[in-house]
């Protein structure tokens, strides 16, 4: 042997149980830190997966564009991908009947189909989720909402051919069109008319899903989607425009500059709404899919942005500290019980760098076995874990998938050997510090025997070996506080968890309510007969049943109750 460090695998091999014992507790570290990592990365991307299900896969979106602007910002260097839709007119299903009018008042006097027209990235952008049948791939192929074709004379069939006279809708008594701005539409008005303008003939190719949150237009204008390439732009038309941005970094500065360049002149901002919500829209706006770039912590709302990064600090840091109390207990007991033999290396020349170089270095070789057991444990651990998520249902874990990442193999390796360092520095140190002296005597100053006071109370409870025990945990403190530390932090870790599993939970559900089914009614009155209710509450199956009544009233407040704070925070947005 020519080195110190030599001895290193000595003092490893001379102590199995002791070198287990901190293998284990390295194990069981790094498995800990996958399973957070794969739980966490699972946990987003079905967050990302169902975000993009209900507000679609970009980034941000311009709305009532000219014509002439969509060229330039498909070609814009910023922009990655980006997918147009435009109104292709209105369609007339049928007249509303009396029947109906009387039982509503406010009826819309026609049933009608919105027809867009979406390109081949506008209709994966957005979603558009297909009851049967496919999207159009090619110019006259069209899908209709399912909600619709009750009110078509004759139920139009996958394959068959239908005949639409696309047109306007207007003001009955003064020929004025009717101004709507979005793609979905925002109501209708008595005074109404319809003026055909072109007749064309569709496929029709497929059924899209009812709406999740339909809305109170939704029971009278019906969504219908042709395919458009729009490689031929219309300079007279209004577009929507959906982008996908190569950096999501400064995101707000480069829409500002696009919008410069582009000469649109001011353009409203805001964060965009679910896809099946309607959205009133006013001449030209920019839409932040703030629910998706939040998930990758580039929200235009910067608190979300910090929000977001403290918490993933906060979790990586208890991890490390429970991490770190645990093995550094291991290491400071090894290296209390070989005092003596560093005191013989001192006494032939070793010196205190050459001490503190051996325990840590023999921290690295430990780390060199356990890290890769632990990165295995912990994947395989996940494994089993997903297996059973996917043979039950457990509402906010329903379309988990396991989510194997490099990164978080890789970080979570590169933590678990940072702990390791962390906890043996200080066991370290203690080793360096020792004298020869004291080591030829067996003398630690850790093993000096003081005296100390009889804990009473211990007697009362636990009898003489209470205040055996107590004056043990007294002449060592030390060892008393990392063993109690890393008892708190079990604990403190025990609760954060099941607190962020909760939080998971409540999270998915739909406005933090928990019931299985509910029955919505609408009419003028807005209530439910309670005869329904009682019947309701009484069959078998239901267990709670409550009501639930919403009603919408608007209120004049004077702009000088209103908080100046507030108006200067909802600017922009």
């Amino acid at each position: 042997m020519k080195r110190y460090t030599g001895l290193t695998g000595k003092y490893v091999k001379g102590q199995k149980k002791r070198s287990l014992l901190t293998i284990f507790g390295i194990i069981l570290s790094v498995t800990l830190l996958i399973s957070i990592g794969t739980m966490g990365m699972s946990y987003w991307d079905k967050t990302v997966r169902q975000t993009i299900r209900d507000f679609g896969s970009y980034h941000v979106s311009m709305n009532n564009i000219p014509g002439e602007a969509v060229n330039k910002i498909e070609n814009n260097t910023t922009v990655r991908s980006a997918g147009v839709a435009s109104r292709e007119g209105y369609a007339i299903i049928r007249e509303s009947k009396e029947k109906e009018k009387k039982e509503d008042p406010n009826a819309a006097p026609y049933r009608y189909l919105n027809v867009k027209g979406y390109d081949a990235n506008a209709l994966d952008m957005l979603q558009v989720k297909l009851d049967s049948g496919r999207l159009p791939t090619k110019q006259h192929e069209i899908i209709l909402s399912a909600s619709s074709l009750s009110y078509f004379p004759v139920k139009p069939k996958l394959g068959e051919s239908i005949n639409l006279n696309l047109g306007i809708r207007k003001e009955a008594s003064t020929g004025k069109e009717l101004q709507i701005s979005g793609l979905g539409d925002f109501g209708w008005g008595l005074d109404e008319a319809f003026d055909a303008q072109s007749e064309q003939q569709y496929t029709v190719v497929g059924f899209m899903k009812r709406p999740s949150t339909g809305d109170w237009s939704s029971r009278y204008i019906f969504p219908a989607i042709t395919y458009d390439d729009h490689q031929n732009i219309d300079q007279n038309k209004k577009y929507f425009v959906y982008m996908q941005m190569k950096s999501l970094d400064l995101i707000e500065e480069k829409m500002g500059n696009m919008i410069a360049a582009l000469q649109l002149g001011h353009a409203e901002q805001g964060t965009a709404m679910q896809l099946d919500k309607e959205n009133d829209l006013k001449d030209i706006r920019i839409e932040y899919n703030n629910e998706l770039l939040k998930l990758y912590g580039k929200s235009t709302y910067e608190g979300v942005n910090l929000s977001l990064s403290l918490a993933i600090a906060a979790v990586i840091a208890i991890v490390m500290i429970s991490t770190i109390a645990v093995i550094y207990n291991t290491f400071h007991i090894s290296v209390l019980e070989r005092i003596s033999q560093f005191g013989m290396l001192r006494c032939i020349g070793a010196t205190p760098a050459q001490i503190r170089k051996i325990v840590l270095q023999e921290a690295a070789l430990l780390s060199f076995i356990g890290i890769p057991i632990g990165l295995v444990m912990g994947t395989l651990f996940m494994k089993v874990l997903f297996y059973n998520i996917s043979l039950i249902t457990l509402g906010f874990l329903n379309d988990m998938r396991m989510v194997i990442s490099v990164p978080i193999l890789i970080v979570a390796a590169l933590l678990g050997l940072l702990s390791v360092y962390f906890s043996a520095i200080g066991p370290a140190k203690l080793a360096a510090r020792v004298s020869p002296l004291e080591a030829l005597k067996s003398t630690g100053k850790v093993e000096q025997v003081a005296k100390v006071k009889t804990s009473h109370v211990a007697q009362k409870l636990f009898g003489i070996i209470g205040q055996f025990a107590g004056r043990n945990l007294k002449r060592n403190k030390k060892r008393f506080r990392i063993t109690a530390l890393s008892m708190i932090i079990s604990i403190v870790l025990f609760i954060i968890f099941s607190g962020l599993v909760d939080f998971m939970r409540q999270n998915t559900q739909v406005s933090g309510a928990q019931y299985s089914y509910s029955l919505s009614y609408d009419n003028p009155s807005g209530q439910i007969d309670d005869s329904v209710y009682d019947h309701i509450a009484e069959l078998d199956a239901v267990e709670h049943a409550y009501k639930f009544y919403n009603s919408q009233v608007a209120a004049i407040i004077p702009e000088d109750k209103i908080n100046p704070e507030f108006n200067r925070l909802s600017e922009g947005h």
